[in-house]
C-alpha cells in the first residue's frame, strides 16, 4: 500500500515532470526524491517512469494512475486497489490498429485468448489498408500496429514478424481439388480471380505467370481477400492469396480447398509499436496472445493442406 507521501511526491513528479523540481516544491532534496521513486516502483512492482537521457518519461500506468489520483484525491484505497490490478494487468485499455483481414476472426480469437488471463481490458479495433495503416501507426495514436509492410514505419520499431506463404484456393469440385501441390502451369486458361493491382502482391503473382508465358483468364479483380475467397466459394474461378484470410474462410464452412502454391510467395505480418507513444504492460501479454494465435494458424494450416 502506498502512503499519503508517496502519492503526493509521484503527483507533484508528474506535475513538474522532474525530480529536481519536485524537491523544490517539497522542500526536500532530488536525491531523497529520486530515492522515494525507486522505492515506489519497487513497493508496487512495474515502472512508473522510463528514464531517457536523464528525463522522466511517464509509462502508461503512470498516467492512469494520475487520472485517478486527480479524480479521487484522498481516496487513497481506491488509488490502491487500482495499482494493485495494473500489477496484475487486470485493467487498462489497448489500441490496435491492423489490416482488414485481420481485424475478424484472427483478432476475435486473440482478444479471446488475452481475455483469459486479462479481465476489464477495453479495446479499440482499427482496420486499415496501406499506406493510411503506416501513416497511423507513425502518428502514435496506437498501441500496437500489424502491418504486411517490409518497411517499418516512422516513429515505429519492429516487434516481432510472422512469416507464412500464400496458398492457392479452388473449389470444391474443381479439378484440382484433389492435386497437393498447385502449379503456375496447373492453371493455364483457367478463370481466375486476382487481386487489386494496389494489392503489394499482386505483382509479384502476375509476374511468376509472365515468366512462365502462362495465360489466365482474368475475368474478376477484387481488392479485398475475403471477396476473393466467396468467389472461389461460388466456383467463379480460383485464386492466389494470404493464408490467414483462406483459413478463415474454410473455417466457416466454405466450399473451397487451400493447396500449396509451387513458387513461393512470401507473406509476412510485422508487429509495430510507437517510440514515443507511453508503454502499457499489457502490451507485453497481449504480444503473447498474438504469438499463440500465430501458432495456431501455423498448425491449422499443416493440418489442412
Amino acid at each position: 500500500m502506498l502512503s499519503y507521501r508517496q502519492l503526493n511526491i509521484f503527483e507533484t513528479i508528474m506535475n513538474c515532470g522532474s525530480t529536481s523540481m519536485a524537491a523544490k516544491i517539497l522542500y526536500t532534496s532530488q536525491p531523497t526524491i529520486s530515492r522515494e521513486l525507486n522505492r515506489i516502483e519497487y513497493q508496487i512492482g512495474f515502472k512508473l517512469f522510463e528514464r531517457l537521457q536523464g528525463r522522466l518519461k511517464p509509462t502508461q500506468e503512470a498516467f492512469i494512475i494520475f487520472e485517478e489520483l486527480k479524480a479521487s484525491r484522498v481516496g487513497l484505497n481506491r488509488v490502491n486497489r487500482l495499482i494493485e490490478d495494473l500489477k496484475l494487468k487486470e485493467i487498462g485499455e489497448l489500441s490496435i490498429c491492423c489490416l482488414p483481414f485481420l481485424a475478424n476472426s484472427f483478432m476475435a480469437n486473440t482478444i479471446k485468448k488475452f481475455s483469459q488471463t486479462n479481465t476489464d481490458v477495453s479495446f479499440t479495433i482499427v482496420p486499415l489498408e496501406s499506406p493510411y495503416i503506416e501513416s497511423d501507426l507513425s502518428s502514435q495514436i496506437y498501441n500496437l500496429g500489424l502491418t504486411e509492410m517490409d518497411h517499418v514505419p516512422a516513429g515505429t520499431t519492429l516487434v516481432q514478424k510472422y512469416q507464412f506463404e500464400e496458398v492457392c484456393i479452388v473449389h470444391l469440385d474443381h479439378r484440382l481439388a484433389n492435386q497437393d501441390v498447385i502449379t503456375p502451369q496447373d492453371l493455364e486458361n483457367e478463370d481466375f480471380i486476382n487481386l487489386s493491382k494496389t494489392d503489394p502482391y499482386r505483382s509479384h503473382i502476375d509476374s511468376i505467370f509472365q515468366k512462365e508465358n502462362i495465360k489466365r483468364k482474368m475475368l474478376i479483380e477484387t481488392n479485398n481477400a475475403s471477396s476473393a475467397c466467396a468467389l472461389v466459394h461460388n466456383n467463379l474461378g480460383v485464386s492466389i492469396l494470404n493464408p490467414i484470410t483462406a483459413l478463415e474462410a474454410h473455417k466457416q464452412a466454405y466450399r473451397i480447398k487451400i493447396k500449396k502454391f509451387s513458387v513461393p510467395i512470401i507473406f509476412h505480418i510485422s508487429i509495430v509499436e510507437p517510440i514515443y507513444r507511453p508503454k502499457s504492460l499489457l502490451t507485453e501479454q497481449f504480444l503473447k496472445a498474438i504469438d499463440c494465435e500465430f501458432k495456431t494458424i501455423t498448425r491449422d494450416l499443416s493440418i489442412i493442406k
